[in-house]
């Protein structure tokens, strides 16, 4: 398939991830702030690796990625270093991953855990402290209140290590699933 006949299908992918993060993001934010910044880059992992099986030119997820992050700027008045730098790196490092390695069951992991760790990290872009950001902050309570501890008892440093452990299982976990729904459900790349 040539590059202009995957140009719709590039549009089509990058207003629904810009779509996703205009609406579904705030309601996951809004019902489940803690885990958001593990739910929201889950999400987006699975936009990236689709994106790619159906638009398998080199290019394509970064392309979508620039459609999403205007649109999440342009409806949502976001600030630059805020989502819109977010959904920028996330589909330049995919896609760097996805020319290197092709739609593989390890490019589909390496792209699950680089987009999540980078979720993490994330705060760090916009000027705030890792263990001061409010992902940090809304997953230690999150913690206490599942673990049932004295929210004294948990560290910087351990929450920060779980939290990063839960961003690495969640990324491994979405490019697994991804490569599996591949396998078993979705056509071979030459019929697309």
């Amino acid at each position: 398939m040539t590059f202009e006949k995957q140009i719709p299908r590039i549009l089509l992918i990058g207003i629904v991830w810009g779509l996703v993060e205009i609406f579904v993001s705030p309601v996951i934010k809004s019902f489940q702030p803690a885990l958001f910044g593990l739910l929201m880059p889950f999400i987006s992992i699975l936009i990236i690796l689709a994106g790619r099986y159906l638009a398998p030119a080199y290019g394509s997820v970064f392309l979508m990625g620039v459609i999403a992050s205007f649109m999440k700027y342009m409806l949502s008045g976001m600030v630059l270093h805020g989502a819109f730098m977010a959904i920028l790196l996330e589909a330049a490092m995919a896609e760097i991953i996805l020319s290197l390695f092709g739609l593989n069951l390890l490019s589909c992991l390496l792209v699950g855990i680089s987009v999540e760790i980078y979720s993490a990290f994330h705060p760090l872009l916009s000027n705030s402290l890792f263990c001061q950001s409010t992902h940090f902050v809304y997953f230690k309570r999150w913690l206490v209140e599942i673990i049932k501890v004295d929210s004294t008892s948990l560290t910087r440093n351990k929450v920060g290590t779980i939290l990063l452990l839960s961003h690495t299982f969640m990324g491994l976990l979405s490019g697994l699933l991804f490569f599996v729904i591949k396998k078993k459900y979705l056509p071979q790349e030459d019929s697309i």
